[in-house]
Parts: C-alpha cells; structure tokens; sequence
C-alpha cells in the first residue's frame, strides 16, 4: 500500500557520461510533481529525500526507509558488470547493479518501487534487481536523446494523485505522450493487489480552457447580460459570437458559463441548455416562404428538444426548463445555445445570412412573445469563419437593427467581438495566478517560449498548459528549451 505522503528518495547524480550530463530540469520536474500530489509548506518537503553519492543512497536507505527510489542519471560498467554513474569525491563513480541490490536486501523495509530512469543500461541487466522489489521500473531507451521527464511525471501524477495502480498508471501516461517518448518505460511487477491513498488536499490546477484569456468576449458578455436583466421590458437577448478557424470556438460557451456564474451569481441563476439547429433549413424556392418553413421548423425543434408533452404550453415549457429562483431575489435566466457553426468537424453546417436572420426573428417574434414575465432567454449561437469574412458578418448585422422585428421592446440583439490568438500579456497574467501551479520564477519564461512555440494559437497553447499541469512545468519548459535550441543551464548548486 502506498501511504499519502510515501517516502521518496532521489537518486540524481551529476555525473556525465560521453561527455552529457544529466538534464538539471529533471529532478525539478519531479520535485514539481510530487509537491503537488502531497502539499507541503516545508522545503525540501519531509518526505523527500535527494542524494547524489553511495553513501548518501546507502544512508538514505537505511535510515529513510523509502517507499520509492527514483533514479536518474546515467549508466555505465560492462555487460557483466553493469552499475550506475554516482557522484564521488574524486570523480564519477561507479556502483554495480549487484551492490546496489546488496544494499536494499539490508533494509529493514524494502521499497515498494525502483524507479531507473536511467541511459546506457540494457534490459537483461537488470537480472540484480528482479523480484527484489514488488515493482520495479526501468527505462528502455539507451541514450538521453528522448528524455522521459514527461512519462515519469505523469506516472507520478496518475499513480500518487489519481490514485491508479501504479502499473495502470504507467501504461495511462505513456499512452498521452508521443511515440517517441511513450516506449521509454519498462516494468516488473510482482504483487496481486495495489492501494494507493491520496491526499485530500492536492493541488488543484485552474483549468486553462475555462480561464485563460477570452477578456474582452467575457467581459462585453458581462456587460450585455448585467444591461439586459436590468430592464424591465426585455425578455429575450439573442447573442452571437464569432472567430476564425483555429481559435477553439467551440470552447467559449463553457467559458462564459464559469464566468458568468461568478461574475452573476448574485443577481442571476442560469440553466444552461444545448440545442441543435433544424437539420431542414427551409427547401422552398421562394425565399419568403423558405424564411417561414425554417421558422417553423425552430418552434418544432424548440419543444421537441426540450421534451414537451405534446399539449404543454411553450411558456410552461420554458419555464419548467428554468432555475428555480423563488426567495432568492434573483432573476431566473435560460440559455439556450444552438451550438456552433462553419466547416470544422465539429460544426453544424455554416449558415447563410438569411438563416440566420430567420434565427433572429425567431428569438424575436416566436421566444420573447412565450416568454413568461419571471424569466429571461438568452439564445446563444457561435459562428466559425475566415478573418476575411468578419467585417461582412458586422454589416449584416448593423443591417438586422433595423427590421421592424427587432424594435420589440422585449427583444434585443447582441454580438460579440472575434476571439483572437492568445497574448504574450494575457498568458503572463495567467501563469501569476496561483492557480496556474506555474512557479513565479518561470513564469516570464514559459510565457515567452509558449507564445514563441505556438504563435498564440488558442488551441495548443491550452494542450500544452494542460500537459504541465498533468506533469510539470519545469519538463515543459525543458522541451520548449530543447525545440527552440536553447543551451540547458548547469545546475551545480548544492541540493
């Protein structure tokens, strides 16, 4: 069974073999991982442990009593006296796999889990080693050219935090990482049955697709939503965002839906509903008829999609869908968001301008009209389209303002401004938020590369959060190190 938190030694000499030496980023990355698995104020925390020398280990092991050793460095000695590359007092030196299993047959209590994440050792080396341990982990790759920091951190995270068999969690974190980096890993397992406890206060990483940047789209959200529950005409705001292709559209509803219902939560109480759009968008050749048959075709979807019983009034049906807010001096509000539209995969098919006129009208004439008094509607729509197409969507509706449907005082219309790619200035502020786990010594850094990698693409620069939230932004910022050529620093300070 493995304890929250479990003993951990590391095993990290400087030692370089051919002339490379041992990534400095690494051992941080652990570091990084396991301070978030088991929250410590203490630095270094109690339960960790790092030694770079023999003595050292064999004191460690003895005394410590570790659950895991971790190791990482480099291999060296003769394929029938394979051993690890050490620190020593002169010089690298030399421990042999067969002292190395001397020495844990010693313990009182063995560890749990080895950990060799270590180049230059062969698989049929490990003969010392096998059985010694319930499990034993090895890496399979010969050199350093593709490092495992990130496997490693995320076995780490899927074992210690999720609370996953340690094997299990292997084969889960190899499988989210490249090929390349996803075969580093062997392992000898010698038990039945694993249990993991997990610590009930581990960190909590913010989520980046709910909270990274979207500013100015949730803000002018904010502001429409706060002038539209003020008044006390309006029942229906329908409200329209767009973007270019590449710009992860399809995420903003949930965006604003963690917005607004902190921003909201004092005056408002939202359900929030998915719809889709009538799949017949009208099949008439005349357009004033194929206008009404789409039309038509909305109510239909409206009350199939929100089950109605066949003799329920629209308004009862509206309503029985809306938040109870009876004594809470709040305004109950219903979102109804028809979902996204363009030539992405996953997009309903793009709408012509008329369509979505029609949609418009339909929020207007046929919603705002079935509204009951006690509730509001917002019908929310996403549109995905080249940059080059933006301005053509403004005029159209500037044009809409004027039809005699949406001078209703019950009704108004909304857009919001195109999302744009993610600012240096806007990821800068994200990483300063605690939440985030990025360490404030990184921050200015990882913001520049991040941008740097990815020229701001909404997209792959949430993946790549996201993978240093799963595991460690220290290996993040390692690989966009490696990728842009930038020499990795020596760490000789003491650890």
């Amino acid at each position: 069974m493995t304890p929250a938190p479990a003993s951990v030694l590391i095993v990290a000499p400087q030692a370089r073999s051919d002339g490379a030496a041992p990534d400095p980023t690494h051992v941080q990355a652990i570091v990084d991982v396991l301070q978030k698995v088991w929250p410590s104020r203490r630095q270094p925390p109690e339960y960790l442990r790092i030694v770079r020398t023999r003595n050292e280990l064999d004191n460690a092991l003895r005394g410590m009593q570790p659950h895991l050793v971790y190791v990482y460095g480099h291999g060296a000695g003769t394929a029938e006296r394979p051993g690890l590359l050490l620190d020593g007092a002169d010089g690298p030196e030399l421990l042999p796999l067969v002292q190395l299993a001397a020495s844990v047959r010693k313990t009182s209590r063995r560890p749990a889990v080895i950990c060799l994440n270590v180049s230059g050792l062969a698989t049929q080396v490990l003969t010392p080693l096998a059985g010694l341990v319930p499990l034993l982990i090895w890496r399979r790759l010969p050199n350093c050219e593709a490092d495992a920091t990130g496997v490693a951190a995320a076995w780490l995270r899927c074992w210690l935090q999720d609370g996953d068999d340690p094997l299990t969690a292997l084969q889960q974190a190899s499988s989210e990482r490249p090929l390349a980096e996803a075969v580093a890993f062997a392992a000898h397992g010698d038990y039945r049955l694993w249990n993991t406890e997990t610590h009930a206060a581990a960190a909590v990483q913010g989520v980046p697709l709910l909270t990274l940047d979207r500013d100015e789209a949730k803000g002018m959200a904010a502001k429409h939503f706060r002038e539209f529950l003020r008044s006390d005409s309006l029942r229906v705001m329908a409200l329209v965002a767009h973007a270019a292709p590449g710009n992860m559209l399809r995420a903003l509803p949930d965006q604003l839906q963690h917005y607004l219902e902190l921003e909201a939560f004092e005056y408002s109480e939202s359900n929030w509903l998915r719809l889709s759009f009538p799949i017949a968008r009208g099949e008439n050749p005349d357009p004033v008829l194929r206008s009404e048959e789409l039309r038509r075709n909305l109510e239909q979807e409206l009350t199939l999609q929100l089950q109605s019983d066949g003799s329920e009034a629209v308004r009862h049906l509206l309503r029985r869908h809306a938040p109870n807010v009876k004594g809470t001096a709040k305004r109950g509000v219903l979102w109804l968001n028809w979902g996204l539209f363009g030539h992405g995969t996953d997009c309903q098919p793009p709408l012509t301008l008329p369509q979505l006129s029609d949609w418009l009208r339909f929020s207007s004439e046929f919603l705002a009209a079935h509204c009951p008094d006690d509730l509001r509607i917002v019908c929310f729509l996403s549109i995905e389209l080249e940059a080059s197409k933006h301005a053509r969507l403004a005029t159209a509706f500037r044009k809409e303002l004027w039809q005699p449907w949406c001078a209703s005082p019950r009704f108004r219309i909304d857009h919001l401004p195109a999302l744009g790619h993610v600012d240096e200035g806007h990821l800068f502020t994200y990483l300063g938020d605690e939440r985030s786990g990025c360490p404030t010594l990184l921050r200015q850094e990882v913001a520049q590369r991040l941008i740097k990698a990815t020229d701001g693409d909404f997209g792959q620069v949430v993946a790549l959060i996201d993978l240093a939230q799963k595991g460690s932004w220290y290996d993040l910022l390692g690989k966009l190190r490696r990728e842009q050529g930038v020499e990795q620093p020596v760490d000789d300070e003491p650890l």
